[in-house]
């Protein structure tokens, strides 16, 4: 087994010997001299520096950390949980991770630089994000364990259970990413010399995340590709429609624990006190140090029993009958009413893509259903 960041084999092990995949194949190794000097022949204005550099650079309150990786065979396989975890992020012995810092480009230099006010970093991610966009359609190979090859692209794909921070900075956990695939490889290949893969349990939990898989990869063959953009656009303009006119109210309330307390308040009100500073006083709800204030409130939005309650008041009043929930006994208050405001197309478009293509996973249920032998033990 051969690992690509070992100094004396980083030559032989680079693809094509690239300028590009020398650069993003080498973002493993230990040396970041050698990396910075890759940077520079492809002119990536980045400065590369050892995790342990960066954060001395930074302020405390600044600096980050690599997440702990585990490894995991993913939440839906049962009994996940009993594979060995990690210590830390780099076991000790290995290459340190690297942390690749944008820089401003030179003056007067043209190409993907496009400023923006207060520097250029954001130009300089970009231009990272192009050469790892590079890396994944060259996809090389990384490492052999045991004969067996992991490509950049299994690494990548192998960070998917990282926190959302990291994802758009892979290339700082590359290493650590692929020694716990190296890893994974080993302690599952110990597992096969064991005959361990063909235990009865173990195949059948196999078969269910390979079923998991394959219900993913019907789903965006047969249901993705036929939620068209036209369709979304349609739905928002059918919500526009249906909204038309819609109010919304800015309602305050004090909520208590008995029927008793809510009348208290109902008759502090009628003897002139204010109603926000009773919230601060007497309410339990989470509201209570803004005054009771739940700002604008759709009708929609809100439990039937007290949208109903709400939006039966005139602006200006309070209910003189407390309302009892499962959070206790509410005096509302409405402050005023305006025009409900709806979201712009780009803000609703992912939700309304998400509600139709629901829509049609049901639709294809419904049909495979129909067309299945299915039987059910025992009969409903």
């Amino acid at each position: 087994m051969t690992r690509p960041y070992d100094r004396n084999l980083s030559r032989q092990r680079l693809p094509h010997q690239s300028a590009m995949a020398a650069f993003l194949g080498l973002c493993a190794l230990a040396v970041p001299l050698t990396l910075q000097t890759l940077a520079d022949r492809v002119g990536l204005n980045v400065r590369v520096v050892s995790v342990a550099q960066a954060e001395s650079d930074l302020a405390p309150s600044s600096a980050e950390s690599l997440p702990n990786l585990e490894y995991s065979a993913g939440s839906d396989i049962p009994g996940s949980d009993a594979i060995p975890k990690s210590d830390s992020s780099v076991p000790a012995g290995r290459a340190s991770p690297l942390v690749i810092e944008p820089i401003a480009p030179p003056a007067g230099s043209v190409g993907n630089a496009v400023s923006e006010p207060g520097g250029a970093a954001d130009v300089d991610v970009q231009t990272l994000g192009s050469a790892m966009q590079d890396m994944i359609r060259r996809n090389p190979v990384v490492a052999e364990v045991d004969g067996e090859e992991i490509r950049w692209k299994d690494v990548i794909e192998s960070a998917g259970d990282l926190p959302e921070e990291y994802q758009s900075r892979l290339e700082s956990v590359f290493p650590a990413l692929l020694d716990r695939l190296i890893d994974l490889k080993l302690l599952a290949n110990a597992a096969r010399e064991k005959d361990l893969d063909d235990d009865k349990d173990l195949r059948r939990r196999v078969k269910s995340y390979e079923d998991i898989l394959l219900r993913d990869a019907y789903m965006a063959q047969t249901v993705a590709p036929d939620i068209a953009e036209a369709d979304v656009r349609a739905r928002y303009f059918e919500v526009l429609r249906a909204n038309a006119g819609m109010t919304e109210r800015h309602l305050r309330h004090v909520v208590v624990e008995s029927r008793e307390e809510a009348l208290a308040v109902v008759q502090s009100l009628n003897d002139g006190l204010d109603f926000s500073e009773l919230a601060k006083s007497y309410s339990i709800g989470g509201s209570a140090a803004d005054g009771g204030d739940l700002g604008f409130m759709r009708r929609d939005s809100l439990a039937p029993d007290f949208a109903a309650a709400a939006f039966d008041l005139t602006v200006g009043s309070y209910s003189s009958r407390p309302l009892r929930t499962e959070f206790g006994w509410h005096v509302i208050k409405v402050e005023a009413e305006r025009k409900a405001s709806l979201p712009v197309y780009e803000e609703l478009a992912p939700k309304l893509r998400d509600e139709l293509a629901r829509e049609r996973i049901g639709a294809v249920l419904k049909k495979l259903r129909a067309d299945a032998d299915l039987d059910l033990f025992p009969e409903n």
